[in-house]
């Protein structure tokens, strides 16, 4: 997944893991997160929720929250995806307001950027700017790993929505830098090539952000899932109408 084969290479090699049921032993794994990842991330909803609802329905009973946050928090990113963004916001809250005193900054980095995705979405700027700062995330690379281009791709969409492109290109490329310095190629998690191309167009800088697009475009027919290749299409300067008007956060979906 992070090296961005084709989504339905990952599928068969999940497909025997999900048919047997063989995740419902360990809910709270590893494996069981990254493969509710893959799915999020392939549009395969309807599955990926159904594991996020069984974690949930194993942990609240028992009054294990660290797993119930884990388990909203996984589901919020998956209804941000399917637009369901109120109960994406109630899920993602949880999970941050659960996680935020307790755990260590790269595992906060996972709820704060589907916290602030739903609130985004939902045109909550001030609620978003909020849960930066109580974060600590309001500049800057933040610490961790594999959820830095995330936060980093949501603050730039945050700060496109609030008309500073300036500040949305610098998120983005420094998501960028981030997802080389890891190695995801995978143009659903590593978005920001689409966010720095609405920046850019923005500043004026046509060219430079048709070759994002086009590479993000590229990157999304690897993948060969029709939500990532229409995200992408939609994001080319090229196609858009008015190149200088915003485009819908909604159309990374």
């Amino acid at each position: 997944m992070i090296d961005n084969r084709a989504a339905a290479d990952t599928r068969a090699l999940l497909r025997p893991v999900l048919e047997d049921d063989a995740l419902a032993a360990e809910p709270g794994s590893l494996l069981a997160t990254l493969a509710t990842l893959h799915l999020i991330l392939d549009d395969e909803l309807a599955i990926a929720l159904a594991q996020c609802e069984a974690l949930i329905d194993v942990a609240r009973p028992r009054g294990w929250l660290i797993a119930l946050a884990h388990g909203c928090m996984l589901r919020a990113m998956a209804l941000v995806r399917a637009g369901e963004i109120r109960d994406a916001e109630a899920d993602a809250r949880l999970a941050f307001e659960y996680k935020l005193p307790v755990a260590p900054a790269p595992a906060t980095l996972w709820c704060l950027s589907f916290l602030l995705d739903s609130l985004v979405e939902a045109d909550d700027l001030t609620g978003a700017d909020a849960a930066l700062t109580a974060a600590r995330q309001q500049a800057g690379q933040p610490a961790g790993a594999l959820a830095a281009p995330l936060l980093l791709q949501g603050r730039a969409r945050l700060r496109l929505a609030q008309h500073r492109p300036a500040e949305a290109l610098a998120d983005a490329r420094m998501a960028g830098e981030r997802a080389r310095e890891i190695g995801v190629r995978h143009p659903v998690f590593a978005s920001w090539r689409a966010e720095a191309a609405e920046a850019l167009v923005i500043l004026g800088e046509n060219a430079q952000a048709c070759r994002l697009a086009q590479e993000q475009l590229e990157l999304s027919e690897q993948l060969g899932t029709p939500g990532a290749r229409s995200a992408a299409l939609r994001c080319s300067p090229a196609r858009r109408p008015n190149p200088s008007r915003f485009w819908s956060r909604r159309s990374r979906r």
